[in-house]
């Protein structure tokens, strides 16, 4: 499977989704000209990010990513004690206002379901929620159904 990643002056490149993330990060940094140390991710045309930095870095890219989606790279940039996202792509047809409306909007959601009230909140909820079992709120695992006809 593969996407296509936007960045810079309009320049695109096409990636193979068929690896682990870190292999993926790593290689977009280096044909998208990147820093290595850089905190790269990439954000649907739409402005919402994928947060792959916060997923296991062993697990498969196919598992977050769509087959033939466009993609637009973003870096991670820390100012005040503040984390937020700056698009590496200037390009107005996609970079519009919406687009960086909800791109920022989407990361103070996140801030907020991350502050610690929010995770105690969160636990509550779970733990009320059919399924869960004893006092420790877990789940027992299930089994996925993959078909290959949906």
């Amino acid at each position: 499977m593969f996407i296509t990643v936007v960045y810079g002056e309009q320049e695109e490149v096409l990636f193979n989704t068929d690896c682990r993330l870190k292999l993926l990060l790593d290689c977009i940094k280096k044909l998208c000209k990147c820093e290595m140390q850089a905190e790269v991710d990439l954000c649907e045309v739409t402005g919402h990010p994928k947060y792959l930095q916060h997923q296991p870095q062993e697990s498969y890219a196919t598992n977050f990513l769509k087959p033939r989606e466009k993609y637009v790279l973003i870096q991670m940039e820390r100012e005040n004690g503040k984390s937020f996202y700056k698009p590496l792509l200037r390009d107005k047809s996609i970079i519009t206002d919406h687009f960086l409306a909800s791109l920022e909007k989407d990361m103070a959601e996140r801030e907020v379901s991350r502050s610690p009230g929010a995770d105690r909140l969160r636990t509550k909820r779970n733990s009320l929620k059919p399924g869960r079992t004893g006092t420790s709120g877990k789940t027992k695992p299930r089994a996925l159904s993959m078909n290959k006809n949906s």
